[in-house]
């Protein structure tokens, strides 16, 4: 009997990824996008970018690339999602490669963590503002891996500003962006700049964090 229930409920979870056509290896990763690498293209649901032309678009002094006579101390970053009908993802992290939600399924993102993985700091962080439907802006600040947004209360956010902290902020960049309902992915911003929408009840569905290197 146990062994006939295991089978039952097995076969109705790879029915509900398949009816979600939902990519991911595992159930940890299950809401986690990697968009594919070709040829130095980076292809989303609405655009093909090319690395160079992204690395273009960066404003002067700000770079995908680290310098080549530098000393400054290894930083990454990585974060999750808690996803509508999901809960949270597993980590991933931060690049210029790589998105975390979903598309084309119409789920909300509902909170998300970020945090330094490597270089973290007493005197350097990173910190992050959520706007929620019927909230509008938490305040104050997440910081570090706290959870920004909330849980069990069928929220979405609806839009959001990150930004490194203490002296990683002189050395750093972080630029993001948003896929949002309806508009799909919006322009890339950064370093505490507004991604998404208010006041226009859309809710994000995924997000793209990566870090960049000021010279």
């Amino acid at each position: 009997m146990k062994k006939s229930l295991l089978l039952i409920v097995t076969v109705l979870f790879g029915v509900l990824i398949l009816k979600n056509q939902v990519y991911a290896e595992d159930i940890d990763t299950i809401t986690v996008i990697t968009i594919p690498v070709d040829s130095n293209i980076l292809l989303s649901t609405n655009a093909i970018i090319d690395i160079q032309e992204l690395e273009n678009s960066l404003p002067e002094g700000e770079s995908l690339y680290p310098p080549t006579s530098t000393r400054a101390a290894k930083v990454s970053i990585s974060y999750q999602a808690h996803i509508q009908n999901y809960g949270w993802t597993g980590e991933l992290d931060a690049s210029a490669t790589s998105a975390i939600g979903t598309t084309g399924q119409s789920l909300r993102m509902e909170a998300i963590k970020v945090w330094l993985k490597q270089g973290s700091s007493r005197l350097s962080g990173i910190k992050y503002q959520v706007h929620v439907q019927d909230i509008g802006w938490m305040y104050p600040d997440a910081k570090n891996g706290a959870t920004a947004g909330t849980v069990g209360f069928s929220k979405q956010l609806e839009a959001i500003t990150i930004q490194l902290t203490g002296a990683y902020a002189t050395r750093y960049g972080v630029r993001y962006r948003v896929h949002v309902a309806g508009k799909g992915w919006l322009p890339l911003v950064g370093n505490g700049a507004v991604a998404g929408t208010t006041k226009e009840n859309r809710k994000i569905e995924a997000i793209q964090v990566y870090l960049t290197y000021l010279s």
